[in-house]
């Protein structure tokens, strides 16, 4: 009878001790820090740059020597377990980088992280996220900021921007453009393809104004902003005073040799429902940039001249362009 007790507790034993290895060698762990360590892509020798908690479950950051790891750790129960894993290698020193980006859809829930390293002193913020979700972080040199949205989002829909302290995006991350072949390795930060933004990223318009703070923003900020890009092409670039005005520049889809100026005007009821559009159009300039802004002067460039856009208050005969020509 005795016998046969110390077989059942050594059967036991050796049952728990193989539960144990199982659970152990699968990847489970008591915190969800140590699972995401546990990941096989991720290793000891980790450094994390940050978390973000879903609540059901963790995602992490870690900086590794080849790069960095974007680990989700998930609740199983009392114990914790990194299913999945994304990396980037670096290697090269860039002057900005993805550190992380993990999109996930389980039967848990959904969650999306990006995160972004900088060593310009140029960029000041970064903007990221589908439209209506869209976010704006200030960034500073070799400091990782992260962005998170508790829904499965693909990373060409977050369209991140890197901007200057004017809102002028220098860096933009996707894929190349005006090519049919393209790889994963080549969905990274490219300088923003245009010859006007370099001119305008040092200036500091003087800004005589006795209502509201008017400032250049991303267009992505300006409301209404779909009803018009089925029309036009629209630069990254746009001015809002909040309250009166919204200005964005670009060119006609129909004909990019056209450039277009429009204006929408606010009611001052509802600041974020622009009444009414006027629109002027511009032949031969192109694609039109707004580069600065004094009083109800908007300033105007492109490739092929340069001029003002001037706001007529309460949208009396929808303001007036004046536009010159390169000689």
């Amino acid at each position: 009878m005795r016998k046969k007790t110390y077989i059942g507790i050594f059967l036991g034993i050796v049952i728990f001790i193989m539960t144990v290895m199982f659970f152990y060698i699968s990847g489970y762990r008591f915190t969800p820090l140590d699972a995401a360590k546990a990941h096989f892509d991720v290793g000891k020798n980790s450094v994390s740059l940050g978390d973000v908690d879903f609540g059901w479950g963790k995602v992490y950051l870690f900086k590794i020597p080849k790069g960095s790891r974007t680990v989700i750790a998930i609740k199983n129960g009392f114990l914790w377990r990194a299913p999945a894993a994304v990396y980037f290698d670096q290697t090269s020193a860039e002057v900005i980088n993805t550190v992380g980006l993990l999109s996930y859809n389980g039967n848990n829930g959904q969650a999306t992280v990006f995160a972004v390293e900088t060593f310009d002193p140029n960029i000041a913020f970064v903007e990221a996220g589908p439209m209506g979700m869209r976010t704006t972080k200030e960034v500073k040199v070799g400091t990782p900021v992260i962005f998170s949205w508790d829904k499965a989002i693909q990373p060409t829909e977050l369209k991140p921007k890197a901007l200057t302290n004017n809102g002028v995006p220098l860096y933009e991350y996707r894929y190349p453009k005006n090519t049919n072949v393209i790889s994963h390795d080549e969905l990274k930060w490219y300088p923003v393809d245009s010859s006007l933004l370099s001119e305008s990223i040092n200036e500091s318009p003087t800004i005589e104004y006795t209502g509201y703070n008017p400032e250049t923003i991303s267009a992505d900020y300006i409301p209404n902003i779909e009803a018009v890009i089925e029309m036009y092409v629209i630069t990254p670039q746009a001015y809002t005073d909040h309250w009166n005005w919204n200005i964005i520049a670009g060119n006609e889809k129909s004909d990019p040799s056209v450039g277009i100026v429009v204006a929408y005007y606010i009611q001052e009821n509802t600041p974020n429902k622009p009444q009414f559009m006027i629109k002027h159009t511009i032949p031969g300039a192109g694609e039109v940039l707004i580069t600065g802004f004094s009083g109800a002067t908007i300033y105007l460039k492109s490739q092929k001249g340069h001029g003002t856009f001037t706001l007529t208050p309460n949208g009396e005969n929808g303001g007036k362009v004046d536009w010159t020509p390169n000689s």
